[in-house]
Order: structure tokens, then sequence, then C-alpha cells
């Protein structure tokens, strides 16, 4: 199964990202590792106390 043509274009939908500038998305898709996930499956977690 193909992923999306622009895999970071999602990412002005999410709060934490919706400030950024269509460069400042450009360079996290440069600087993060590409991947896939099933639907439900945790890709970050805060660490426990």
């Amino acid at each position: 199964m193909a992923g999306p043509a622009d895999p970071f274009s999602c990412l002005n939908e999410v709060d934490l990202f919706a400030d950024l500038t269509a460069q400042e998305i450009e360079a996290m898709d440069l600087m993060a590792p590409p991947g896939c996930s099933a639907a439900g499956n945790c890709c970050s977690a805060r660490a426990s106390p």
C-alpha cells in the first residue's frame, strides 16, 4: 500500500503544527525519517514519571 504523495500535507490540520509555514513543514519532511504505521499504533508517547 503506497503512502500519500505528500505525507506532511496533513500536519497543518494538527493544532501543534497549525502555525508552521510551508517552508517549515518542508524542513520537517527533510529531517524526519519516512515510515508507515497501522491505524491506532502509538508513534510517540510522553515518558512515565
